[in-house]
């Protein structure tokens, strides 16, 4: 029969292997579980290998696998972040170098005033925010850059500008790279050989949440082609990007760009405006999802303007009618405008206190 030391070297060896991988704080901590969050591996250029998703690699070197957006976007050579193949090389930046780009300090006080009362305001001072709240963001570095992939909306006259591809000489259903389509234009003759345009495909009506008027579509981009040929009837084309699958009957665009770098501007002017869609299929929304507000360039929105996303209540029960205006407004979100249309922008979700909604409330305030 073994002795007690012998065993509890057995133990230790099998406790070892049960959480490979497991870190300790220091010499003196003892083995611990490995839990879900937890960093697994330090940041490489990875290859990828047999059943790997960008999922379970951020969730493997960062610790949280909601991190793949930002790890695609530092890698342009994926066209579809749901498809990696074996033998692909991955660049998984340091967490620190995601820290310094968009660290972000949120500093809140409460105080009193009506809403929509901007005070003093200078570039290098927090913001007024509603109801007197301050609030202040402060990069670590200015010149950060957010690489976010633009995703779709267009108003009803853009689709309206639109053209359909009806046909094409492929022998198959799903079309790809380098198939040659035939595109029906509803102004051809100002179409011309070389131009490019992006291959869209509507995914649903936006309407305003607060005042329910009809806004526009949204609208998934599925690849880019270019108009080689332009004949009596029909515009001549083919497919040189393909991001999702392409069929017969789907629409193209004036060429959206797929990726744009985005650096923060100070705002120029006060604006206020509402989160009216996101393209995530879900309620509460967080840091990198992509979000349309209800303001634009007619508005002064330009590209790298923030906006500051505000909430009133109680955070467990619903209120009686009046008690919400007693209850000053509270910052919970950032976003970043990415493209701004003549009447609407598109942003992206850089910093959060809490998952914001749609419908919500935001304001640009100037200098920002």
């Amino acid at each position: 029969m073994r002795g007690a030391p012998e065993l509890r070297r057995l133990a230790a060896v099998v406790l070892t292997v049960a959480f490979v991988g497991a870190g300790t704080a220091s010499e003196a901590e003892a083995q611990k579980y490995m839990i879900s969050g937890e960093k697994k591996r330090e940041p490489v250029d990875y290859e990828v290998r047999p059943g790997d998703t960008l999922w379970d690699l951020c969730d493997d070197f960062y610790g949280d696998p909601y991190w793949w957006a930002r790890v695609w976007a530092r890698n342009p050579q994926i066209t579809n972040p749901h498809w990696i193949y074996p033998g692909d090389v991955v660049r998984f930046p340091p967490r620190e170098a995601f820290e310094a780009e968009d660290e972000a300090r949120v500093e809140a006080e409460a105080g009193g005033g009506a809403p929509g009362k901007p005070g003093e305001a200078k570039a290098a001072e927090a913001a007024p925010a509603p109801g007197g709240a301050r609030i202040r963001f402060v990069p670590r570095a200015w010149e950060q850059q957010f690489f976010v992939r633009l995703v779709g909306f267009l108003t009803d006259t853009e689709l309206q500008e639109a053209g359909t591809i009806r046909w094409s000489r492929e022998e198959r259903q799903n079309l790809g790279e380098l198939d040659e389509v035939y595109i029906d234009f509803v102004r051809l003759p100002r179409v011309r050989p070389g131009d490019r345009w992006s291959i869209i495909q509507p995914r649903k009506t936006i309407v305003h949440p607060i005042f329910g008027n009809k806004i526009g579509q949204q609208i998934d981009i599925l690849g880019v082609l270019e108009v080689t040929a332009v004949d009596r009837y029909v515009a001549r084309g083919v497919v040189i990007r393909s991001y999702k699958e392409i069929t017969r009957g789907v629409l193209v665009s004036p060429l959206i760009p797929n990726f744009r770098s985005v650096k923060p501007r100070p705002n120029k002017k006060d604006v206020d405006a509402y989160v009216i869609d996101s393209f995530a299929e879900r309620a509460n929304l967080a840091t990198n999802d992509i979000v349309f507000v209800d303001r634009g360039a007619r508005d002064g929105i330009e590209v790298g303007n923030r906006f500051v996303a505000f909430r009133r209540g109680d955070g467990y029960t619903d209120l009686a009618p009046g008690e919400e205006d007693k209850l000053p407004w509270e910052p919970i979100a950032e976003i970043m405008v990415v493209e701004a249309k003549d009447r609407y922008s598109t942003g992206l979700i850089i910093n959060t206190v809490k998952e914001i909604r749609i419908g919500e409330f935001c304001r640009m305030r100037r200098f920002f």
